[in-house]
This record gives structure tokens, sequence and C-alpha cells, in this order.
């Protein structure tokens, strides 16, 4: 990673540094793809070893800091980071504004915390969900994991069951490296009853 602290202030963190932001939403609006690098925009610090992330912490900042831990969702490398103080964006949330927000749906999913997703998800439709929801075909930003791929990878057996049955996640979904939670399922699952249940609640065949 590239730290920004040694290099001219980078323009993110300047942006929500001196309150402009509206500039950091555009920075923020960039196609990820092309022009808004994670290591090389986002993860960026200033010189005391704060990235984007802890700014808007810090600032309390509520779009913002949504946007940035969405963006963060396939490492955690910004809600992980430690400024010079030691200190992770979340340890600057002193009035806990920011608790649930710096916790993704894929975050979740990996606890099995299925009574947390049944507050949080819905099946899809052919609208945006309300704020605050999610579909069970939203995709992570960079690796475009599906919260089945992530539930199946964890190895989250009652989380797969919501995911299937209660709001029919799809198990044919490709991520960006066209894995299948079907074929996560296979790669990962190395032991023989989890695999057996595993591909059962995938195929719908038990419950």
């Amino acid at each position: 990673m590239v730290d920004g602290g040694s290099q001219e202030e980078p323009p993110l963190i300047k942006a929500i540094r001196k309150e402009n932001f509206a500039i950091a939403e555009t920075i923020l609006d960039l196609d990820i793809h092309r022009f808004l690098n994670y290591f090389d925009v986002l993860c960026l610090t200033d010189k005391v070893g704060r990235n984007a992330l802890h700014l808007a912490v810090i600032k309390s900042q509520n779009k913002l800091v949504q946007r940035l831990v969405f963006l963060d969702a396939d490492s955690k490398k910004m809600r992980g980071a430690k400024d010079s103080k030691g200190k992770t964006p979340e340890q600057y949330d002193f009035s806990s504004q920011f608790k649930d927000v710096l916790v993704t749906l894929w975050d979740i999913v990996k606890t099995g915390n299925v009574e947390r997703l049944k507050q949080i998800m819905m099946k899809g439709g052919k609208t945006a969900p309300p704020p605050g929801k999610y579909f069970p075909d939203t995709l992570t930003p960079w690796l475009k994991n599906s919260p089945l791929h992530a539930a199946v990878k964890a190895k989250q057996l009652e989380v797969v069951r919501f995911l299937v049955f209660d709001l029919d996640a799809s198990v044919e979904l490709p991520n960006k490296k066209d894995f299948t939670p079907m074929a996560y399922c296979n790669k990962y699952i190395k032991d023989e009853a989890t695999y057996l249940t595993m591909k059962g609640l995938l195929e719908k065949t038990s419950q």
C-alpha cells in the first residue's frame, strides 16, 4: 500500500480534512474500475497515518462513512488501518454513532447472525431497496461477492438456509472470478458432512 503521508496530500484526504464533502463525494463517484483504485486512492493516508475513513468518522460524515465502508467490504483494509496513535477509524467513533455503519452486510453474514440479517435484508425487487435494506443479490464492489458467496465460504449453514429458502438468493450468481456460490461450496468445504448439507441447501433438496 502506498503511504500518502510521504507524498503530497491525497485529494480525497484533503477534501475531507477541509470539509469539502461535495468534492469527496465526486471522487467517490469515479468509475471504480478505471479511476477509483482501492490501494492508490482509498487506502492512502495523511502524514499521521489516517485514511479517508478515519477522517470521515472524525468529521461525523454519515454518508461518506457509509460509502467508504461499502467500498471497504472486500478486504477491511480501511477499517482495520491504524494511524500513528495506533487507532482504527472505529476508535474515533466516540459516541458510537457509526456502530452499525462500520459493519457490512457481508461481515454480518460471516458471523452467522441470522436475526440481524432478517432485519436488514429483503427479497429482491424491480426497484432499489429502502434505505438500510439489502437484496440478496447485493454484490461487494471489487470482488462482486453476494451474501450467499460469503455465507458458503464461511460455512454458515443457517445463513445459507435463510438466504436460499426465505430470500430466494441465486445459487448461480457468479462473482468477478466467475465462481458461483455452488462453486464456492465445491472449492472451500472439505468436511464431507458439511459439504453434503451445504450442497443440499443450495440445491433446495434439504432444509
